[in-house]
């Protein structure tokens, strides 16, 4: 599951939670189960997640934007496992 997640700093972080079959959190995934990322797009903090699927190795592929400047936002492709 992947959100953008607004963190008490003001900063958009793109966040990525995993599961396990029995519906609780993944521990050898990131941190306890969860992943997050900010900076993808040189560090103005703004990472937003649209759209997430498998590849065929069963690796998690997101697409979303990143803030790349005052006024430009980069497509980024984030991949995990």
């Amino acid at each position: 599951w992947t959100q953008t997640a607004l963190g008490s700093t003001g900063r958009y972080d793109m966040a990525l939670v995993a599961y396990r079959d029995d519906g609780l959190l993944d521990p050898l995934f990131g941190m306890g189960g969860m992943v997050t990322h900010d900076g993808a797009g040189g560090g103005f903090r703004k990472d937003f997640a649209f759209d997430m699927t498998l590849d065929g190795q069963d690796r998690i592929l997101i697409t979303g934007r990143s803030r790349a400047g005052s006024q430009n936002f980069d497509m980024v492709v984030w991949r995990f496992r």
